[in-house]
């Protein structure tokens, strides 16, 4: 689990974040694989207060700019 270091005096900011896969693997071309990745969005909008402003998924990543509204803090709504 990777770990995020962010100072008080900036978690109120937009992030930019990049998840990746292991050995950088296709993993999200077929199966509905964006249809996920876009529920998961959906779901962290209404129930963890994320915000996103900017968004792309791509074949082995995903990358997208953001905020977290409430919480004060980008990592919490991506931790799950």
């Amino acid at each position: 689990m990777p770990s995020v270091r962010i100072l008080k005096d900036f978690k109120d900011q937009l992030y930019f974040i990049t998840f990746t896969v292991k050995n950088w693997y296709n993993i999200f071309d077929r199966h509905g694989r964006f249809q996920i990745l876009e529920d998961s969005f959906v779901h962290c909008q209404k129930n963890k207060g994320l915000k996103i402003s900017a968004f792309v998924f791509m074949n082995n990543h995903l990358r997208f700019i953001g905020s977290a509204l409430g919480s004060g803090q980008c990592p919490e709504p991506t931790r799950d």
